[in-house]
C-alpha cells in the first residue's frame, strides 16, 4: 500500500518505489575522499560551492575534527571573547550556532565527501514525495562510519536532485541538535535513542519527506502519534551484525506511507 500511495502522489511507477526494500546495494568500499586545505577567508558554504556538495555534508564528514580543532583553538580564550554580544565575527564565537563549524583556520585539512550517491540511494531520493526533505541521523554512542557515509550519500542525492533540505538533525541521549540553529552540543554520546522526538522536531519544519538513518530501534515511540508524521524513508543499518531497527523502522515507514530500506552490501 505504501508503494501504491507514493506512486499515486509522485506519478512514479510502483516498481521504482518498491525496489531494494530490504538491502540497498551501497558499496561497502569507498573511493578516497578529496582533501581541501582551508585558505584565508574561506568558510563551509564557500568551500562546499567549489565541490558541488552541501555545507551540511562537509560538516557531517568533518565534525569530529572540527570540534577538536575548535576546542584547541578557542578553549583557552576568555569568555569575554567567545561570548561577547558586541562581537560580530564568527571566529571562536559561541553566540553563533554550531561555532565549531564557523571557525576555520588556514592550513586545516577538510575531507570532501562524494558529490554523487549510489544509484539505489538516488532512486530513493528521486522518488521521495515533494521537494522539501529533512534528514534525521542517529548519533547515539557517537556516529559510526556506516551511518556517516550513508547520511552523506543522502545529502549528495538531495543536492543532485535539487531537493530543498529543511535541516539536518542529529539525536542522542535526549538531545536533538540541528546543524543550523537549535542546541549545539559537542558530545552526544549516550544510550538514549530518542528517535521519535527527533522525527517530531524535523517534522516541525514542514518537510514533505523525512529521511531517517539509524542502527538502533528507538526507545521513545508513541505509536498513536506516529501517523501524524510526513512520509518517513527509514534506512536501517546493522548494529553488531544484526538489524536491530528493522521492526520499528518497517512500522514507522508503514504508518507514515513512507518506505523502509536497509543495510549496505
Amino acid at each position: 500500500m505504501a508503494g501504491l500511495f507514493l506512486a499515486l502522489i509522485t506519478g512514479l511507477p510502483v516498481a521504482l518505489l518498491q525496489i531494494n526494500c530490504d538491502e540497498v546495494p551501497v558499496p561497502s568500499a569507498q573511493a578516497p575522499m578529496r582533501t581541501h586545505v582551508v585558505q584565508t577567508g574561506e568558510f563551509l558554504r564557500s568551500i562546499a560551492g567549489q565541490y558541488d556538495v552541501s555545507w551540511e555534508a562537509i560538516l557531517l564528514t568533518n565534525e569530529t575534527y572540527l570540534q577538536a580543532q575548535y576546542e584547541e583553538t578557542c578553549g583557552s580564550k576568555p569568555e569575554s571573547y567567545t561570548n561577547n554580544a558586541r562581537r560580530r565575527g564568527t571566529f571562536c564565537n559561541n553566540r553563533y550556532h554550531r561555532p565549531y563549524g564557523n571557525t576555520l583556520k588556514p592550513g586545516w585539512k577538510l575531507n570532501i565527501p562524494a558529490s554523487t550517491a549510489p544509484a539505489a540511494i538516488n532512486a530513493v531520493v528521486e522518488a521521495a514525495h515533494g521537494d522539501r526533505i529533512a534528514l534525521v541521523i542517529d548519533d547515539t554512542g557517537s556516529m559510526n562510519e556506516d551511518r556517516q557515509r550513508v547520511s552523506a550519500f543522502y545529502l549528495a542525492a538531495i543536492q543532485q536532485y535539487s531537493k530543498r533540505l529543511t535541516g539536518v538533525w542529529l539525536y542522542a541521549d535526549g538531545v536533538v541538535r540541528k546543524y543550523e540553529g537549535g542546541n549545539v552540543r559537542f558530545s552526544t554520546s549516550g544510550n538514549v535513542e530518542n528517535t521519535f522526538g527527533a522525527l517530531r522536531e524535523a517534522a516541525a519544519t514542514s518537510p514533505d519527506t523525512i529521511i531517517l538513518v539509524t542502527d538502533e530501534p528507538g526507545d521513545d515511540w508513541d505509536w498513536s502519534e506516529v501517523n501524524r508524521l510526513p512520509p518517513v524513508l527509514a534506512h536501517c543499518l546493522k548494529d553488531g551484525g544484526t538489524f536491530l531497527c528493522e521492526e520499528n523502522l518497517r512500522r514507522v515507514a508503514q504508518e507514515t506511507n513512507g518506505r523502509y530500506t536497509a543495510g549496505i552490501k
